[in-house]
């Protein structure tokens, strides 16, 4: 179990911006929302920011009060409509920040959009991945030739398969009915 308020706390007595940042992650978790608010107003009085940290910090302040509708709505944050996706990929594309990740990370775990940085030239894409229930067997690879997996053995869920090849690494996502 992790005690969300020692992370608090120490988050807290870090001098960095993204300590502030991961503070007012935890402020949210813990549903001291207003804290959290608090926190954010109080970086570009505590830090010269460079333009691009300005990029982040806005971003990350957007994305917070974004979420905080959300949650305002009665909803969370797995159950947003369309708009609502398009707003939160803006988010994941605007910086390469904390903001950044966890907007990506929220589009590729609830709605299968899993946006990527390209090697050269930082351009980013979004790929919608489409998960189908399965019940036996599923092809980890896009390739015709691809071998099939049995899964009958394991129980229903959601399951991270990472796939290695010479060309590296890719993480799928298999639903198990």
């Amino acid at each position: 179990m992790i005690d969300l308020t020692q992370i608090r706390d120490w988050y807290d007595e870090i001098y960095t911006l993204n300590a502030k940042y991961s503070l007012s992650e935890t402020y949210y978790q813990l549903e001291q929302f207003e804290e959290g608010f608090h926190t954010l107003a109080l970086i570009p009085e505590k830090y010269k920011l460079t333009e691009s940290e300005t990029i982040e910090y806005n971003n990350y302040v957007s994305l917070y009060c974004f979420k905080n509708s959300i949650r305002e709505s009665g909803r969370t944050i797995a159950e947003l409509n369309e708009a609502e996706i398009n707003q939160m990929i803006s988010f994941a594309v605007a910086s390469r920040g904390l903001s950044s990740s966890i907007a990506k990370g929220t589009l590729c775990f609830f709605y299968g959009i899993c946006i990527e940085e390209e090697a050269e030239g930082g351009m980013q894409k979004a790929e919608k991945t489409h998960l189908s229930p399965l019940t036996s067997h599923f092809s980890p690879l896009t390739s015709h030739s691809s071998p099939l997996i049995n899964i009958t053995h394991l129980p229903a869920g959601l399951y991270f398969v990472k796939i290695t090849t010479e060309l590296g690494n890719v993480v799928k996502k298999v639903v198990k009915q």
